[in-house]
């Protein structure tokens, strides 16, 4: 009897024993498997980080424009170089085609009939979240024409007109209500940016002598070609706040929202500016309008940061609207109530 209980005690051990063994090769074999899991993760990063590297230097190369000197950050310029070759892969001649032309002009009523209220912001992503649902066109030439028909918004209204201010923050909704949807939309939306105005890259192009401001420059900078002739500097600029002005209410950033969000650390992000950047412009003398400089001026004397943007927060009907359903509700006040007989 106690040979009989010490055997089966010694075969427990010797089964616990066995079991703590496997155990430990398990644990061994899978902690082998982690570290050759890690090892490649490391040398793949390692690989991609001179990739990547290459790749910068590369487009820090191709923008070295004889002459021109290209203020932008490394990353910024790649990200851009990438946008535009997804952009560019859908022919800028799409519109000579019928059928897309039509789909265009459909995106195109869409958006022309944004208003800024919160009704219409969502009636219009809705309609075109539905016409980027790759259905009818294919979902790269969608992604295209409705980023081409945004964008395009600054030259179809008068960006000079104080109404231009709300519809921006509008359109900014319905760029972030599609793209929420149709993320794709996104690259093609900045790419478009990029393309008609340089410092949502964000980069500047700085001509280094007299013969390198001739109209090659000048076309890189975002002029126009209008009838006949260069655009005016007065139409550039007034094109280059209006793009600006639609880019920051698309990323929601303004300064009444940096100086609400980062308080001090923005007020010294002014103080430079007022100090050193308006400073050196003035040096420009002429080559720098002086409307320009005014205005910047104006915008910190007067604090205009401390004022929220009219058009942040949507209104949620048209006043029109509101207007009729108050005469509609004072007619049947008013109006005499037959008595009785």
């Amino acid at each position: 009897m106690v040979q009989r209980d010490h055997g089966q005690k010694s075969q427990i051990v010797e089964r616990r024993i066995r079991d703590d063994a496997a155990v430990e090769e398990a644990k061994r074999e899978q902690s082998m498997k982690e570290e050759k899991v890690n090892q490649e993760r490391t040398r793949k990063e390692a690989e991609n980080s001179v990739s990547h590297a290459t790749m910068v230097n590369n487009i820090g190369v191709k923008s070295e424009l004889p002459g021109i000197k290209v203020f932008a950050d490394s990353i910024a310029l790649e990200a851009e170089l990438r946008r535009r070759a997804l952009h560019d892969q859908v022919s800028s001649n799409i519109y000579l085609s019928k059928e897309y032309s039509q789909y265009g002009r459909q995106i195109g009523n869409s958006i022309g009939k944004l208003t800024p209220t919160t009704d219409s912001v969502k009636a219009r992503a809705s309609e075109l979240i539905e016409a980027l649902d790759g259905q009818d066109c294919p979902h790269p030439i969608a992604c295209r024409l409705f980023a081409d028909k945004m964008i395009s918004i600054v030259k179809s209204r008068n960006t000079k007109d104080k109404t231009f201010g709300p519809l921006a923050f509008a359109c900014g909704y319905v760029m972030l209500l599609v793209t929420n949807q149709v993320p794709d939309a996104m690259d093609y939306l900045l790419a478009e940016f990029h393309k008609v105005c340089m410092y949502t890259v964000p980069k500047h192009l700085h001509a280094l002598n007299a013969q390198a401001r001739n109209s090659d420059y000048y076309r890189l900078i975002g002029y126009q070609e209008e009838v006949e002739k260069s655009q005016s500097t007065e139409s550039y600029l007034v094109n280059v706040v209006a793009y600006v002005k639609l880019y920051a209410a698309m990323i929601q950033m303004a300064g009444f929202a940096l100086h609400k969000k980062y308080g001090s650390q923005f007020m010294k992000i002014l103080d430079v500016i007022s100090r050193r950047f308006i400073p050196a412009l003035k040096e420009q003398g002429m080559k720098v309008q002086a409307e320009a400089i005014s205005n910047l001026q104006n915008y910190l004397k007067d604090k205009v940061y401390l004022e929220e943007p009219e058009g942040r927060y949507l209104s949620q009907h048209l006043l029109s609207k509101v207007f009729m359903c108050e005469d509609q509700h004072r007619m049947a006040t008013s109006a005499p109530v037959s008595s009785r007989e």
